[in-house]
């Protein structure tokens, strides 16, 4: 039985353009992982987090990373790039697949801060 997972996008540039999109995706699981990091030089601070159970990257529709606070402290890995998490990552559509390449079933979370840091993946997805 699928799941239904409603998006809304709202840019608003001050004194010009406004964009706002609405979006129903229909897709068959979702995961949502919250995790913690410790601080940086402790155990914990670095953790690969099996994001999803698919090796098909394909599958996915929806990828969410956010976490309580944005200070550029917090980073994963995808395709062996580094991603700052410097504001809420957020990929909607079947092809967000070609931006998290073929390797994106476990994601290494790393985080330099000297203190804790809770971010939260969400995963919106085919059947695998």
């Amino acid at each position: 039985m699928g799941q239904k997972i409603n998006v809304t996008v709202n840019v608003q540039v001050v004194g010009g353009r406004n964009l706002s999109e609405n979006q129903a995706l229909e897709v068959d699981a979702v995961d949502s992982i919250d995790v913690e990091l410790e601080k940086k030089g402790g155990p914990g601070a670095t953790k690969s987090i099996e994001v999803h159970p698919s090796e098909k990257s394909e599958k996915i529709k929806l990828f969410v990373v956010a976490a309580k606070q944005y200070d550029g402290k917090v980073t994963y890995k995808l395709s062996d790039t580094k991603v700052i998490l410097d504001a809420p990552h957020v990929l909607i559509g079947a092809g967000v697949a070609n931006l998290l390449g073929k390797n994106s079933q476990k994601i290494e979370f790393s985080n330099e801060g000297t203190e804790k840091a809770s971010i939260t993946i969400l995963v919106g997805r085919a059947a695998t």
